[in-house]
């Protein structure tokens, strides 16, 4: 996207969401939803179950709440793109822990397309940076109790998820928790909320790290 002079929340931006079969670099996602936001606003939604070819692990299940036999009818990833395109286009992508959602949307892209740098639509383009409101949450909610997970920080905020894990309203509920956040942020432009974002996280992660080594856990 070119570069914009206005505050990261006059943007448009599309959340999304993905329920998956697990968390590996080789789980598949079953579920997706997407919703395009204006000024805080949430102007269009959308969201798909999805087959993958593979067996949903009764692990997944027992999160998401989809079954095997819920997706066998399905469409395939490819014959989503157009829907997910209508919602992305012109918007900069946002998503609740966005590492782990870009890493699905890009592992999915990947297998129908052969060079993603050429298409134009933010959401479905490696090099472009998500944002992230976990990030956010975790900054400025920091010595909060109860930790940042979706719905805790929902809870906190005073926004409904009626149906938490369900892809579509988790991307909506992350929408509204990033508006929520937006004068604790600040009306900085969104390539300065992306920079700021990056050096919260690393330091997140120096944190996380630290308490790692202390509990004797290995990654």
């Amino acid at each position: 996207m070119s570069e914009s002079y206005v505050p990261w929340h006059e943007e448009t931006l599309c959340v999304a969401d993905t329920e998956t079969t697990g968390t590996s670099l080789h789980d598949r996602v079953v579920q997706v939803g997407v919703v395009r936001f204006e000024r805080g606003v949430p102007v269009a939604s959308w969201s798909s179950l999805v087959w993958a070819g593979v067996e949903i692990p009764e692990e997944a299940t027992k999160i998401h709440g989809i079954k095997t036999s819920d997706v066998a009818n399905a469409p395939a990833w490819y014959e989503l793109i157009p829907d997910l395109a209508r919602l992305a286009r012109g918007a900069h992508p946002v998503a609740y822990n966005a590492d782990f959602d870009k890493r699905m949307f890009m592992s999915e892209m990947n297998r129908f397309a052969a060079d993603l740098t050429s298409i134009s639509i933010p959401i479905f383009r490696p090099g472009v940076r998500w944002v992230d409101p976990l990030v956010w949450a975790r900054s400025i909610d920091r010595f909060e109790k109860g930790g940042n997970k979706l719905v805790t920080v929902c809870t906190r905020r005073g926004i409904a998820l009626p149906k938490a894990h369900d892809a579509v309203s988790d991307a909506e509920a992350a929408g509204k928790v990033l508006w929520a956040m937006r004068h604790e942020i600040g009306d900085m432009t969104i390539s300065e909320l992306l920079r700021q974002q990056q050096v919260l996280a690393d330091a997140q992660e120096r944190r996380f790290a630290a308490w790692r080594a202390r509990q004797g856990i290995r990654r």
